[in-house]
């Protein structure tokens, strides 16, 4: 059995030089302005995280310091401030199903 080994018709197309030339260079000029600009924005958003986390840490310091909770340190203070608080003691929790349109009220 022979087998015919046909020619693949070839799509023959020339591209001048300096064109292709031009192109890459502009391609590559372009690629490496891109990569600067995501490192600088990359950089600048990671600053502002990280202050953002600084400034996020000093405000609990500060809540925590402002709570009567931080400078409370008996039981017994504690169950005073509750009451101060208006807070109820719970005995028994019961869950209930809520429909979205319901309003629930306290007994």
């Amino acid at each position: 059995m022979k087998y015919k080994m046909h020619k693949l018709n070839r799509i023959h197309f020339k591209i001048n030089s300096k064109v292709f030339w031009a192109l890459s260079i502009f391609l590559t000029i372009s690629l490496i302005g891109i990569l600067v600009f995501q490192t600088q924005l990359l950089a600048q958003r990671s600053e502002f995280v990280s202050r953002s986390q600084k400034e996020l840490a000093e405000l609990s310091k500060q809540d925590n310091q402002d709570t009567p909770l931080f400078f409370s340190g008996e039981i017994s203070e504690l169950t005073q401030l509750a009451q101060n608080l208006n807070f109820e003691k719970i005995d028994k929790v019961h869950y209930i199903k809520a429909i979205e349109s319901t309003v629930l009220a306290e007994q």
